[in-house]
């Protein structure tokens, strides 16, 4: 009897273990969403969310389940919150872009022009970890020139140290501006997405108000305020106006 009840107990404890495991989580329910068993995997990779276990691999899973039934929010949320920890992912963007295609708002960006699409393209050509790295690498680059210029004697090699321990210094500068302005711009920018099948969209926040525009499931917004149960949101080509609140989740 003691022995039975020993093994239950072991398997009690095995199953529990499994369970508590992210890893094991994770390898569930990927043979879950593997199955067909979409449901059951989401179900799984939340409990590892809710574990403080949050991943890119698990927000893109959780996305593509969502997709599978036919959820377009939540799986275009989970794909927001997959790129926000890896913002260059090709499969991510490549299965966002399937999703987005199937919303009602085709809202396209106001293009930038000029400086502005070029300062645009240099900021995100790195995540702010990125260019903060290379800033970090440009500071050791100058330290070496640095020491290169003050032991060599040659006057070619001492302007050429001069010179690339300038440059260092340029770059390492800009690197950290850049990572700055990236990382306070994710801090402050609130995104989310809309979650309700159809929602109006309010010239104030009150529901008596004009309506300017309707919006649909799925489509992405930028938070710009709150008053009164309502968010005030911007479109990516700029539009604005007030919201319910129920009707978002924030990313």
């Amino acid at each position: 009897m003691r022995m039975f009840l020993n093994f239950i107990l072991l398997i009690t404890c095995t199953v529990a273990l499994a369970q508590s495991d992210p890893q094991a989580l994770f390898d569930q329910a990927s043979e879950q969403y593997a199955a067909g068993e979409y449901q059951a995997a989401i179900a799984q990779y939340e409990e590892i969310l809710h574990g403080d276990k949050a991943s890119a691999e698990v927000y893109f899973n959780l996305g593509n389940a969502y997709y599978k039934l036919d959820s377009l929010a939540p799986s275009i949320y989970y794909y927001n919150k997959a790129l926000q920890l890896a913002p260059k992912d090709p499969d991510v963007l490549n299965n966002l872009q399937f999703a987005k295609e199937r919303t009602v708002d085709l809202i396209e960006q106001t293009p930038k022009t000029g400086w502005a699409a070029w300062f645009s393209n240099l900021r995100t050509a790195l995540s702010y970890n990125g260019w903060a790295v290379l800033a970090v690498i440009c500071s050791f680059l100058m330290l070496i020139f640095g020491t290169g210029y003050y032991f060599v004697r040659s006057p070619l090699k001492k302007r050429l140290f001069f010179f690339l321990g300038i440059l260092a210094i340029l770059v390492s500068a800009g690197s950290v501006t850049l990572a700055y302005d990236q990382y306070n711009e994710q801090q402050n920018k609130q995104l989310a997405i809309v979650y309700a099948k159809q929602i109006d969209v309010h010239a104030e926040p009150n529901h008596n108000a004009v309506v300017i525009f309707t919006l649909h499931e799925g489509t992405r917004v930028q938070v710009m305020d709150h008053f009164n149960g309502y968010y005030r949101v911007k479109l990516d080509d700029d539009k604005r106006g007030w919201m319910k609140e129920e009707a978002l989740r924030l990313l």
